[in-house]
């Protein structure tokens, strides 16, 4: 009986070490997820995407991300009936991303518009 109680507690043990392990690892990821959030958090706030500017959102892009991130968006416009266009930031990234949404609302005069900004991240 006391060798089945250590071996259940060492079993135990490598059990517990190995979930931690695997925990770890899935923690850069979610990283990436968090700190993309907040770049395009920040670009809303800031309001450089309510310009739809390509190039003034890259290169405020290329300014709030770090250099081991990589990051693409891509921006469509809606009006209250369709979609009126898209735009896309850097390079799509196809393989090992993880991908968030973000929704925001421009009023500009009587006119409103809706953008869905599709966002992909990884560790370089």
């Amino acid at each position: 009986t006391m060798d089945v109680a250590i071996s259940i507690v060492i079993t135990g043990l490598i059990l517990l070490t190995a979930s931690q392990l695997n925990f770890i690892d899935a923690f850069p990821d979610l990283e990436a997820k968090r700190l993309a959030t907040d770049i395009v958090a920040a670009l809303d706030y800031t309001c450089v995407l309510d310009t739809y500017d390509k190039n003034k959102i890259e290169a405020n892009l290329s300014r709030l991300l770090p250099s081991n991130l990589n990051m693409s968006m891509i921006i469509k416009r809606f009006n209250s009936t369709s979609l009126l266009s898209e735009i896309q930031i850097n390079a799509n990234i196809t393989e090992n991303f993880l991908a968030g949404k973000w929704w925001l609302t421009v009023v500009n005069g009587i006119n409103q518009s809706f953008y869905l900004i599709e966002y992909r991240v990884k560790f370089k």
